[in-house]
């Protein structure tokens, strides 16, 4: 009777050790908006700002006293090395810190498509940006608004999903020894049919 109990709780251990680790976690949820919300820069991320065009397909990266530019052909998206860009930067609201800084041109960077960019550090605050792009087939303008947001602090949340190994390898070893003390305390008492 106590062999049987002791195997049906092994028996037991094992299926919800199985059903731990083969199945993830699902968690029901309600009362959250679904909506299309507008995207955030995630914290510790550069302030970016995109346009495209029928020809061109252009990413600002904002990063302190400079900018980089990546210029891409839209249709095929492969990089742009041979291109003159010009930015005017202005700020959307009069009170907004910093002055218009206009006739801003980039300069190639040894990376394909990339160009750099020096201006003076943006401050907090909205910008329209205004880049004009000339190659020798191609000429556009492209206007993007910049937000420059303050850096938020980097918050780092643990999941389940971080520690899911070691709970996986506890419970292997726990199930294992669980199972070599029952095969010793059984063979004190004397066998296999004690």
């Amino acid at each position: 009777m106590q062999r049987c109990f002791v195997q049906t709780c092994l028996l037991a251990l094992s299926i919800g050790w199985v059903s731990l680790v083969a199945s993830p976690a699902v968690l029901a949820h309600g009362g959250e908006d679904h909506a299309e919300k507008p995207a955030v820069a995630a914290a510790g991320w550069l302030p970016r700002a995109d346009a495209a065009s029928e020809a061109f397909e252009l990413v600002l990266v904002a990063d302190g006293e400079h900018g980089w530019l990546y210029l891409s052909d839209f249709s095929s998206n492969s990089p742009i090395s041979d291109a003159t860009i010009t930015l005017d930067i202005q700020p959307s609201h009069p009170t907004t810190v910093s002055q218009p800084q206009l006739g801003l041109t980039a300069t190639p960077n040894t990376n394909a498509g990339s160009y750099r960019l020096d201006w003076q550090a943006l401050a907090e605050g909205e910008y329209a940006v205004t880049a004009t792009i000339v190659t020798a087939d191609n000429a556009d303008v492209l206007t993007m608004p910049l937000a420059i947001r303050a850096a938020e602090p980097f918050a780092h949340v643990h999941s389940f999903a971080e520690f899911k190994t070691a709970f996986i390898w506890a419970g292997g070893l726990l199930l294992v020894g669980v199972a070599a003390w029952l095969g010793w305390r059984r063979q004190q008492r004397g066998g296999a049919h004690a």
